[in-house]
């Protein structure tokens, strides 16, 4: 009885892990079981047996996907992050191109908002920084994993919308602009 229920837990742990916990001791018991009896026919070792073999094809499968499922869901993850800015950008372009509507130039420059690039983690701009983005009608929601800057050409002709941001913190800024002309331009998406 112990062989046949450690093979149906053995065989459950391609589902959930923990059954491995339990599959290998009843495996173990129902070998101890079928081994020590004195019947010529040994019919439940064969399944014991079955199980030992499939509980580590089991686990090597399983290490398997899961190296190619991490880097997969970490692309997906930083991607994921990265749609901030893609976002926030649009969201600024929108509020300059309705503010040049109202008063026929260009608004003035914003410098980096935060003042810091964060690194790996999301930042607060501080409420002074803020100010300056009301002109335009647009502000950082809450914590940020981007600093944003707006700029506007020296002859007052233009703009340049700009988000930088270390997603991972390695030293490498992910980089998203947009002029005038409204053409997002990105460099390290994901670093």
């Amino acid at each position: 009885m112990a062989a046949v229920v450690g093979f149906v837990f053995g065989c459950l742990s391609f589902c959930f892990i923990g059954f491995l916990l339990v599959a290998m001791p009843l495996a173990i018991v129902g070998l101890g079981k079928t081994s020590s009896r004195q019947t010529p026919a040994l019919k439940g070792r064969a399944l014991v047996l079955a199980t030992f073999a499939f509980v580590p094809v089991q686990m090597f499968l399983t290490v398997v996907l899961a190296a190619i499922a991490i880097p997969s869901f970490m692309k997906f993850q930083a991607r994921s992050k990265a749609s901030e800015a893609r976002v926030n950008v649009k969201a600024i372009y929108v509020g300059v191109l309705a503010d040049h509507a109202d008063k026929s130039e260009w608004p003035g420059s914003v410098p980096m908002t935060p003042s810091v690039i964060p690194c790996g983690k999301t930042a607060v701009a501080a409420p002074d920084e803020l100010a300056a983005w009301r002109q335009i009608g647009w502000a950082p929601e809450g914590p940020s994993r981007y600093a944003y800057a707006y700029t506007r050409t020296p002859d007052g002709s233009g703009f340049l919308i700009e988000a930088r941001g270390d997603l991972n913190c390695n030293g490498v800024t992910s980089s998203f602009k947009m002029g005038a002309d409204g053409t997002l331009q990105v460099e390290n998406e994901t670093e």
